[in-house]
């Protein structure tokens, strides 16, 4: 137990290491006036493989992560920390998203955007796991109980539609309320699973999340005009302390008919995925829950 400890504090050691040392490069990157490059993407959309996979790719520009850019980042903020249902954001990350902010109102910035789709249930999941700890229950347990797993599958239930109905509403808020770009007006073939979207100062990459890693080179190098390193997979649910409550509640949890209804009905599914791809969806989304949702 003790080897055990101790070596979570290392890891965690090296962590906060890794997070200065990136930081400072950032700034410094900052200080040259490089062209910035956004992976702006949904949550649980795999955008922390993402931003990993090109931070580390040595692209001489700075490379930023985040969920929003609206003016009512502040907003939620404050509210996040006064109800705790959110981690809410660093300070460095608040700092980000001002920078950003201003860079994209200025409208002088050329950007690389990278924006990330996933299919609405098995984000939907995800995000509620991610968000575990105001549940009310205890997620960390490494051989949950039953009745922790059958109350963790009614919350599941209870919150479901709505993290369904965000996903559609973040590509407005935030990509075309911010960005004035609508992905939903823009072509996109689900057989080839990206597109490039070039509008203003931004050039903007859309990839399909199950196909990153096919994808992401030929998606992104024609952006970035540099060759891109390996995908540096992390943020994944099977390392997360709630990995063992995640994976026994998938495997009893089962979707109703509305909420599969609800996810086929959005505009996420209707234009990013094919005919064929939905109906392969909606049989997996009928026989239990999704094995995508691991992220």
């Amino acid at each position: 137990m003790g080897y055990r400890i101790q070596g979570e504090r290392v890891r965690r050691g090296a962590r906060v290491l890794r997070r200065h040392w990136s930081q400072a490069g950032l700034r410094a990157l900052e200080a040259l006036d490089r062209p910035p490059v956004v992976v702006y993407s949904w949550s649980k959309t795999g955008s922390t493989t993402a931003h990993e996979t090109l931070a580390r790719s040595r692209l001489w520009r700075p490379v930023y992560h985040v969920h929003s850019l609206d003016d009512g980042v502040e907003e939620r903020q404050a509210k996040h920390a006064s109800t705790g249902n959110s981690l809410g954001l660093s300070p460095e990350e608040l700092r980000v998203v001002r920078r950003l902010r201003a860079q994209v109102q200025a409208g002088d910035t050329p950007m690389a955007v990278v924006t990330l789709v996933r299919d609405p249930i098995s984000r939907s999941i995800s995000s509620f796991f991610q968000r575990h700890y105001g549940s009310g229950i205890d997620m960390t347990a490494e051989h949950p109980s039953a009745a922790d797993i059958a109350a963790t599958i009614e919350q599941l239930h209870e919150r479901l539609p709505k993290f369904i109905l965000a996903t559609d509403v973040w590509f407005d808020r935030q990509l075309r309320g911010g960005l004035g770009v609508d992905l939903f007006a823009e072509p996109f073939d689900p057989e080839v699973g990206f597109a490039r979207v070039r509008h203003g100062a931004f050039d903007q990459a859309v990839i399909r999340t199950d196909r990153f890693d096919e994808l992401y080179r030929p998606a992104l190098e024609p952006i970035l005009g540099r060759r891109l390193g390996p995908v540096r997979r992390v943020n994944d649910a099977s390392s997360k302390r709630y990995r063992a409550h995640h994976r026994a509640t998938l495997e009893v949890f089962r979707l109703s008919d509305d909420e599969i209804d609800q996810a086929l009905a959005t505009r996420v599914i209707g234009h990013f995925f094919s005919p064929a791809e939905r109906d392969a969806l909606a049989r997996s989304w009928r026989g239990g829950a999704p094995a995508a949702g691991s992220r």
